[in-house]
């Protein structure tokens, strides 16, 4: 089991990472500072990716007045492993009231024959603020791999004040007769915002009609401080530019810097 361990606290009118612990392959890098009172940490995996019986336990935990934003520094690439081994990856994030933490783990690129399981679960103090936006592939899709791993489950749930506020459970299994919502697409993505100043609202757009068209993108908010959301896309590229840019719009719209993700992501 490879262990994970940060704590942000706030010191003075500065975030600082006050405690880590981390076990090989994980590491981290000394965070940047952005906004004032505000850090950027890039979690890097050194090892060549996510490989058949590897459990990663990830404990973050961000204390009161500390903002954080989280990223990895490149993609998660999750390796072929033999018939009957997988791969899990355990996050467990605390944010406590006046925190905020904002994750954004990146794109997860499974390999042929590749079985991996994912588990988030959020704790939220009552005035504490979280936003969390992932997107996965349908495989190597330069090397014709597409739908070509063996299964992907990823499974979120935040609660606020111990009451359960949001789940989402992704479940691709190739041999599955239906797909779901991914259908022929190459890329997924799925997000949760919770914080009182949201992004700003589109067009009522109906979830259904994410399937219909070669590129969607659907936000909603389903409570005053709260809002989901999802997305799909043949082109990784394109969808990297559009989630970006959501993040930064909304950023923005905060009053806050745009996040340079050409400068902290390889």
């Amino acid at each position: 089991m490879t262990r994970l361990e940060l704590l942000f606290t706030q010191q003075g009118e500065k975030t600082i990472l006050s405690e880590q612990f981390s076990q090989s392959p994980l590491k981290v890098l000394r965070p940047f500072e952005l906004e004032p009172g505000s850090v950027l940490l890039q979690l890097l995996n050194v090892g060549p990716g996510i490989m058949a019986g590897d459990l990663f336990d990830l404990h973050i935990r961000v204390a009161e007045g500390a903002k954080v934003v989280l990223l990895n520094q490149s993609a998660s690439k999750l390796h072929s492993m033999p018939e009957g081994r997988s791969a899990c990856q355990i996050v467990h994030i605390e944010v406590e009231s006046g925190g905020e933490l904002e994750y954004y783990p990146g794109l997860s690129i499974p390999f042929k024959d590749a079985e991996f399981k994912n588990r988030v679960a959020v704790e939220l103090a009552e005035g504490a603020n979280f936003a969390m936006l992932e997107s996965w592939a349908m495989g190597r899709i330069a090397f014709d791999e597409r739908f070509m791993f063996r299964k992907l489950s990823s499974h979120v749930k935040v609660r606020q004040g111990g009451k359960l506020v949001y789940a989402d459970a992704l479940e691709l299994d190739p041999k599955a007769k239906r797909l779901g919502i991914s259908d022929g697409h190459a890329y997924l993505a799925s997000g949760i915002w919770v914080w009182p100043d949201l992004p700003e609202p589109m067009l009522n757009t109906p979830i259904s009609s994410i399937c219909k068209t070669d590129e969607s993108l659907i936000y909603e908010a389903f409570a005053p401080d709260k809002l989901y959301f999802r997305g799909v896309s043949s082109d990784s590229l394109s969808l990297s530019k559009k989630l970006n840019g959501f993040i930064n719009d909304w950023r923005v719209q905060r009053g806050k810097a745009r996040l340079e993700f050409e400068r902290y992501r390889s």
